[in-house]
């Protein structure tokens, strides 16, 4: 948030400066279609996917580089995070109240105006009683031109009035007259973003002068002036630029430079629109970019990454990470155990905007590597760059090399890669996880209602979080494994039998092979134990006794397979929360994807 700040606030001083410098020499539509700009970058953080490629580009050009000073000092804003909040809160409900009232007075008031319109214009006009000034005004979709009832004797005036509001319209200047205002309810607490919105909306009047002179013709560009001066009489706030209409009045102050912009004409030449070209691709580059990382302060990132799988796997790999990352931490005196042989020290960092860790963990006896690896913080995805010789030979493990290190990066799965799902009214996917299946990965789903959040937070109370798979506790989910230890057992056609995927797991009904799926699928209502015996037993010394219903979860699991594959998935649903039909329901609108199958 603070960088946006930041950035935005750059943003509207460089327009500003483009805007005293290039006046007179800069067209009135280009002056205002550059603080597109300054809202692009406003709008950036609501648009997740994009602001994540743009936070892995980062530029020594960045004005965060000279500005990461500001951003920390700037970070105070979030102590008054709630006071930000409730303020947008509040003014977006007062522009909202403003345009309700404006709406319901000209629909009330209004009566249709029978005099001539322009061809190309399809918006209605209206007489609309005793208006401050002309407005095009689109209230919930129902455009209309609306004139004040002293112009009915003053028919130059109307034609010009009518003209530049059609022009609006065809400008959807009501659509960015919104933008504008949930902008400024966004970013209130910003005093350059007011300062935006009020000269944005004079720039779109001046933007709307040029294409109504160009409408009526060069003849009227005087008339026209007579006109708008006219229109400046009626009365006004200060605060009509948080008004989504838009009106040919504007005020008195603007006037003068309407009737000098008017006057002058300006034109963007050749040079200027280079210059205006090159400012605006300079203050993109410098505002979309993040800043560079260098020295003690920088963080690893996949290049670094790549080349610590690359080396020979030795001790010279703590060397490599000694020489582009921190010093390992020496010994923490205060926290040491008799138990810990090692240290373990995390490292983040990001790649297009995802987070990673790095781990590195240092044996205390000696010093040497005990292991580095790699973890994706959303998903638990572990990548192995070093172990130790020992524990390669003991647990048979493969350590990642150079390419395997960049398919990391590089890929990152999704459930709708492979499957697609209506789920049951109340749910909501929690997102991929690739360490949610023994083997596999899958996305857990949520429930938005308060009377099963209270079952699953009664059933999981005293359970042994780090010992019980979080599926366990779910209100239901889908797991992809690709395994070949998972065994099936097929029939004319029709999965009959899976081998049960964990531990302390048994049946609690009957087996169903289902009919209507896209592929063979099995119904096992699946029930798993939440205590060993001793944990139970530990559990009850301190918690008194749990009932029985609440030392296992039972499951409706719908398992789907085919011979020709050793990958397999599972969709399932809480049996204390949903019955078999919801069930099969469920497993009734799964539909794969090409690559479903594929290992």
């Amino acid at each position: 948030m603070a960088e946006t700040l930041i950035t935005s606030s750059v943003i509207i001083l460089m327009l500003c400066a483009i805007r005293i410098l290039f006046k007179g020499r800069i067209r009135p539509t280009v002056q205002y279609g550059l603080w597109g700009i300054a809202a692009a970058r406003l709008a950036l953080p609501c648009f997740y996917p994009v602001i994540r490629w743009f936070g892995s580009l980062q530029s020594p050009w960045s004005i965060m580089n000279a500005a990461a000073p500001l951003a920390g000092l700037s970070e105070w804003i979030v102590l008054f995070l709630g006071t930000w909040i409730a303020g947008s809160i509040l003014l977006f409900l007062w522009l909202s109240v403003v345009y309700i009232h404006m709406g319901k007075r000209l629909m009330k008031q209004r009566t249709p105006y029978e005099g001539p319109v322009p061809a190309w214009s399809a918006v209605p006009v209206y007489w609309a009683g005793d208006i401050p000034t002309p407005c095009y005004f689109v209230y919930f979709g129902k455009k209309g031109i609306y004139l004040p009832e002293r112009l009915q004797n003053d028919p130059e005036a109307v034609r010009h009035v009518v003209v530049h509001e059609a022009c609006h319209a065809g400008h959807r200047d009501h659509i960015w007259g919104w933008l504008r205002c949930v902008l400024l309810c966004c970013y209130w607490i910003n005093p350059f973003v007011w300062l935006a919105g009020y000269l944005s909306k004079r720039d779109c009047e001046l933007s709307c002068d040029e294409t109504a002179v160009r409408r009526l013709g060069e003849a009227e560009r005087f008339a026209y002036g007579r006109t708008l001066i006219a229109m400046a009489a009626g009365r006004r706030t200060p605060w009509n630029f948080l008004s989504t209409a838009s009106d040919i009045g504007n005020g008195k102050k603007s006037m003068k430079e309407r009737i000098w912009t008017l006057a002058h004409h300006p034109k963007t030449g050749p040079v200027t629109a280079l210059v205006i070209a090159a400012a605006a691709i300079v203050l993109i580059v410098c505002t979309f970019t993040g800043k560079m990382g260098n020295g003690a302060d920088s963080v690893p990132g996949m290049a670094e990454i790549v080349t610590l799988s690359e080396l020979p796997k030795d001790q010279n790999l703590l060397e490599a990470i000694r020489k582009w990352w921190p010093e390992i931490p020496s010994e923490d005196k205060e926290n040491e155990t008799e138990a810990e042989l090692n240290y373990v020290n995390q490292y983040p960092f990001s790649y297009r905007g995802e987070t990673y860790r790095l781990l590195v963990s240092v044996l205390k006896e000696d010093g040497s590597l005990d292991y580095a690896s790699v973890i994706r913080e959303p998903t638990g995805e572990w990548l192995n760059i070093y172990q130790t010789p020992e524990a390669v030979e003991h647990y048979g493990m493969i350590l990642a090399g150079g390419e395997e290190t960049k398919e990391f990066f590089e890929t990152h799965a999704s459930m709708a890669d492979y499957v697609t799902y209506r789920l049951p009214e109340g749910l909501t996917d929690s997102g991929y996880r690739a360490d949610l299946g023994d083997g596999g990965g899958g996305s857990l789903f949520l429930t938005e209602d308060e009377d099963q959040k209270a079952r699953l937070e009664e059933l999981g109370r005293y359970v042994d979080r780090d010992s019980v798979p979080d599926a366990w506790l779910a209100a239901g989910g889908i797991i992809r494994w690709n395994a070949y230890y998972l065994n099936r057992r097929f029939d004319t056609g029709s999965l009959m039998e899976t081998a049960i995927p964990w531990n302390h797991t048994s049946y609690w009904g009957e087996l169903v092979s289902v009919e209507d799926c896209e592929v063979p699928a099995l119904l096992e209502p699946l029930c798993h134990d939440l205590y060993t015996p001793s944990s139970l037993e530990e559990a009850e010394k301190r918690y008194g006794p749990i009932p029985e219903e609440n030392q296992t979860s039972r499951m409706w699991y719908v398992f789907f397979a085919r011979p020709d594959s050793d990958v397999m998935y599972a969709i399932y649903l809480n049996g204390d929360l949903y019955k078999k039909e919801d069930a099969l329901k469920l497993a009734r609108s799964v539909h794969f994807k090409e690559e479903a199958f594929t290992p």
